[in-house]
């Protein structure tokens, strides 16, 4: 898959530090042979548990 070549796009070290919500972002083409069904689904578990409160 492609991805952001990380010599010109640096990462950010504060993302992530919110209690309150995060983002998801998938860059790539939604086709069944990736599984991102499988990212949601386990998305909705998670929600669920006591890791996503």
């Amino acid at each position: 898959m492609n991805t952001p070549d990380e010599m010109i796009f640096k990462p950010i070290n504060n993302v992530g530090k919110s209690n309150t919500h995060f983002n998801i972002v998938y860059h790539g083409t939604l086709v069944y042979r990736y599984g991102v069904d499988i990212a949601i689904k386990a998305l909705k578990i998670l929600k669920k548990s006591k890791y996503l409160k």
